[in-house]
Formats: C-alpha cells, structure tokens, sequence
C-alpha cells in the first residue's frame, strides 16, 4: 500500500479509563512523534494526519507509564495558522515538509532564552 492512499482509522478519545472510540473513513498519516520525559515515565505522542479534502488533524496521546494515572487521547482538527511558525503544530508540519522553516528573526523570536 503506497503512503499516499487513504485508508479507515479507529482513534480513542478521552481516557485509558473510560475511552470513545472513533472512526475516521478515509484519512492517512503523514507524520508522527513523540517527546518521552527526562524520566521516560510520561510523554507526548503527536500523529499528524490527512483528509481527502486537503484538511488536517492531529491524534495527540499523552501517555504515562505510572500506575492509575491514565492515559489521555485528543482528536484535534487543525487551522492553517496552526501549521505557521508560532503555530501550535509548527514542529509537526515542518517535520512532515508542510511548512517552511524559520527565518532568523523568527527564529530568534521563538527561541527560548538559556
């Protein structure tokens, strides 16, 4: 199967706990990561993924390995301001090569001070 095809997807939302499940017909992942904390005992999945219609959303995970502390999980429809430098999702389109890297000044603008 090419990575271009769109195929059904079933996501959770809400929680490990008391989870809802959702179907999506057609949509395809573009692009995914995940950022594990210092301890490697909590992090953050994003999957980046596409609609036949042009449109984007993000499955974001927030998962913990520490024991009755559940897991969390968002469907988040994204706005192209989202995928601009500043935008929330910044990171995950870029990575993807849906956006355009940082000028200078952005860039220095965006940084974080050390």
């Amino acid at each position: 199967m090419s990575h271009h095809e769109y195929t059904e997807h079933d996501h959770i939302v809400g929680n490990s706990t008391n989870p809802v499940h959702v179907h999506v017909p057609a949509s395809r992942l573009v692009y995914g990561y995940a950022v594990p904390s210092t301890d490697q005992t909590r992090g953050i999945q994003q999957d980046l993924y596409a609609l036949p219609n042009g449109s984007h959303y993000v499955m974001v995970t927030q998962w913990s390995a520490w024991q009755n502390e559940p897991d969390r999980f968002y469907l988040v429809a994204t706005q192209p301001q989202d995928a601009q430098p500043g935008g929330r999702f910044y990171e995950l389109f870029y990575a993807a090569g849906l956006s355009r890297p940082l000028t200078l000044t952005e860039g220095i603008e965006l940084s974080e001070p050390f």
